[in-house]
């Protein structure tokens, strides 16, 4: 059975914070099974999006199996809309860079988005989905590359009306041994930054914005959780109590 196991959003020490599991279905076709469970920050919006020569099976598309709670999911859509537009002041799913890569001709992207106050530490979710390659179903290993994009709802600072969203993006990686895929925010995608929307309505802690650590897959990541700190870890400038050294404009 091909497993796609471990995709983690925001995680601190262990990576435990959200698990994806995808199995193909038990009947033939494309269907792959997604399983998504305990994020430690609740997730607002869900977008994968496949690489170049891979399509969703318009014939076996999005359905759910499972959610722990009724009205769990806002919307499922595979073109982003006015509540991901940038430009709309109004929009509740920012996407960030993967709002300019899923409207380019050709992409390909599955764009979950969640009902207020999103899927919590306490939900689950499990849908399927089908992915061709050509017109065959997509192996797991041919997989390895797409990005997976997620939104996570940030405290909101004293006195705001607004919120803001820490939005990071990973990619798929197989590992033969077990015969899986992996994605994790604490493997963060080397070409597409965090970006956090209305940084000015986001809670600040003081903390410095980015401890550079080696974390247990041998990555150098931050060691501060930007959904604890409220910030974005690639800006320093955004909290206080930076090291000697760091300047800032």
């Amino acid at each position: 059975m091909r497993t796609l196991v471990g995709i983690c959003i925001v995680c601190s020490g262990v990576c435990a914070a959200v698990a994806i599991s995808v199995a193909p279905a038990i009947a033939a076709g494309s269907s792959v099974n997604f399983t998504v469970s305990a994020p430690q920050s609740p997730l607002n919006v869900l977008v994968i999006e496949l690489p170049s020569g891979f399509k969703f099976d318009s014939k076996n598309q999005f359905k759910v199996i499972s959610q722990s709670r009724e009205n769990l999911i806002q919307d499922v859509e595979y073109f982003p809309d006015a509540d991901n537009d940038p430009s709309n002041p109004s929009a509740q799913y920012m996407i960030g860079p993967a709002y300019s890569a899923c409207t380019a001709k050709g992409a390909q992207c599955l764009i979950v988005e969640f009902n207020a106050s999103g899927l919590g530490p306490s939900d689950s979710l499990k849908f399927s989905q089908g992915i061709l390659k050509g017109t065959v179903p997509a192996t797991l290993q041919q997989l390895a590359g797409a990005n997976v994009t997620f939104a996570l709802n940030l405290p909101s600072a004293a006195g705001t009306t607004t919120t803001g969203q820490y939005i990071t993006t990973s990619e798929l990686q197989f590992d033969s041994a077990t015969n899986q895929d992996t994605a994790s925010t604490q493997n963060a995608s080397t070409t597409v930054p965090p970006v956090v929307t209305n940084p000015g309505a986001v809670a600040s802690s003081g903390s410095p914005g980015c401890t550079p650590i080696v974390n247990n897959f041998g990555f150098l990541v931050c060691k501060n959780n930007p959904v604890s700190t409220g910030v974005s870890d690639g800006n320093v400038c955004q909290e206080g109590g930076q090291p000697p050294g760091i300047t800032c404009p």
